[in-house]
């Protein structure tokens, strides 16, 4: 981020941190839906899941390492709760969906494409 001052940059570093997560599983379902199952640390994982639709895709992102609710359809469920997640850590499921949907989709990182509908899993 070189347009930003020196001065803002070397703060930020010492306060910012997007880290993308290390993919676990990619999978493809035959509606289109896609989930990825990401590695966050202390043997923590998390779902991302794109869900195709008609005029845009609604992009779900985890905000918590497991959850207490349980649903069945929910990997991220059925380790129950664990801790939630930095702002760094659920920007980085963006920034890893984003990257991975414009190359399946043949699209160019801040190109023109299919916009998405960002929900927020608890």
């Amino acid at each position: 981020m070189t347009d930003l001052p020196k001065s803002l940059r070397e703060k930020l570093k010492g306060r910012a941190n997007m880290a993308m997560s290390d993919i676990i599983l990619d999978h493809v379902s035959t509606d289109g839906t896609r989930k990825w199952l990401l590695d966050v640390g202390n043997g923590n994982a998390v779902e991302t899941v794109s869900i195709p639709e008609e005029t845009r895709d609604m992009l779900c992102v985890s905000s918590q390492a497991g959850c207490a609710v349980h649903c069945r359809f929910c990997s991220t469920g059925k380790q129950g709760f664990s801790d939630n997640l930095t702002t760094g850590e659920i920007i980085g499921q963006l920034r890893m969906a984003e990257f991975a949907l414009r190359k399946s989709y043949g699209r160019e990182a801040g190109g023109p494409g299919k916009g998405e509908r960002v929900v927020i899993m608890s």
